[in-house]
């Protein structure tokens, strides 16, 4: 049973899970559900108990790049409605992931589409929907990710060089691996050869057979000590390219000097909500907001939120923007614009809020 697995792994306590039992019988709603709905369980945690119950593996996929061609065997309307999707080739089987791992008829449907086997892996639905999204849908361009006008200039330039090793880092949920997708397009876009690895243990295999190293995953910044002499050897001969989890500007600059410090760059990144522009309007914060972003009490400009309408769904927000640092080899701290500041620059331009702005100057 779902509730007893969860019981087991720690997810939910035998209150909550009496409590979430009391409420399905009275509705007669699916146990996972019911327990989603009063907010008891986390979609990562109900997910991973479906999988135990369904005896399949779970995986994590937010930084996983998909083989569109491995996707392509199957009709993008099928993967939505099934909430299922190829996502690379595994020999001659497809690995797959699958939000719901007792749905067996979706998968016997998908492998009488794709031709072939396929080696289910259990995900929640977000991961499902946007491994989705990254294998039929257009990667973004640079220039639709946020950067200001000076610092997409010298992404491009970076992207150009035959050799060294772009970091893009950032907390979980920051969109690095939509920035990392558009720097793919972008590479393969000037013809340049790609080799993509899941993991940086793998890079001595590939470094001499490509012009360009997509790394996935790096890892966390702490593994970084330990893996930067292989990643500087590697951008001896390629241009490497990878995304790194980093809690702040600290982290980023410890990245820096773990590696070769003559080759790396580094871009920090965070997203901010873009103001819904349908219900947009002029807005007042008080002192005490304006003052940590460096504004006075009563600043020369305008700022705005969104009052909330049918078309942001009452939020007031409509899409994200990122909002991006770069540290360059050879320098000491930043170079240009701050994170601080090219935040603040799009709520004094009207793109976000000042709550959105202080969320990436003081992070919870």
């Amino acid at each position: 049973m779902l509730g007893e697995r969860l019981l087991e792994n720690g997810s939910i306590s035998s209150a909550q899970l009496q409590t979430a039992l009391d409420v399905q019988r009275a509705s007669g709603v699916l146990i996972g559900k019911v327990l989603r709905d009063l907010d008891l369980v986390t979609e990562d945690g109900l997910s991973r108990g479906l999988a135990a119950e369904a005896a399949m593996p779970f995986v994590s996929v937010r930084t996983k790049r998909p083989d569109r061609s491995a996707a392509a065997l199957v009709p993008e309307p099928f993967a939505r409605w099934r909430l299922i999707v190829p996502v690379r080739f595994r020999d001659d089987e497809l690995e797959v992931l699958q939000a719901n791992p007792f749905d067996v008829i979706a998968v016997d449907e998908l492998q009488h589409l794709a031709g072939r086997p396929a080696h289910v892996l259990c995900a929640t639905e977000t991961d499902v929907l946007r491994m989705i999204d990254r294998s039929y849908g257009r990667p973004r361009r640079l220039d639709e990710l946020g950067f200001s006008r000076r610092s997409l200039a010298l992404v491009r330039e970076l992207l150009s060089q035959p050799r060294g090793l772009v970091l893009v880092t950032g907390p979980g949920g920051a969109g690095k691996t939509t920035t990392l997708e558009s720097i793919v397009a972008h590479v393969e876009a000037h013809g340049r050869t790609i080799a993509s690895v899941e993991s940086s243990s793998d890079l001595q295999s590939v470094a001499q057979a490509a012009d360009v190293i997509v790394i996935d995953d790096i890892g966390v910044s702490e593994e970084v000590g330990a893996v930067g002499p292989l990643l500087g050897a590697a951008s001896r001969h390629a241009l490497v390219i990878g995304a790194l989890t980093a809690r702040d500007l600290t982290d980023g600059l410890r990245q820096l000097s773990a590696v070769r410090p003559d080759t790396a760059t580094v871009i920090l990144q965070r997203l901010v909500r873009i103001i819904c522009p349908r219900c947009k309007a002029p807005a007042t914060y008080p002192a005490d907001m304006l003052v940590p972003a460096g504004l006075g009490p009563g600043p020369d400009v305008t700022l705005f939120r969104g009052r909330g309408c049918d078309d942001c769904a009452g939020t007031g927000y409509h899409g994200h923007t990122g909002v991006f640092e770069i540290l360059m080899p050879g320098t000491v701290g930043r170079l240009g614009q701050t994170l601080a500041d090219h935040a603040l620059s799009k709520a004094i331009f009207g793109e976000t809020t000042l709550d959105d702005v202080l969320a990436v100057l003081c992070p919870t």
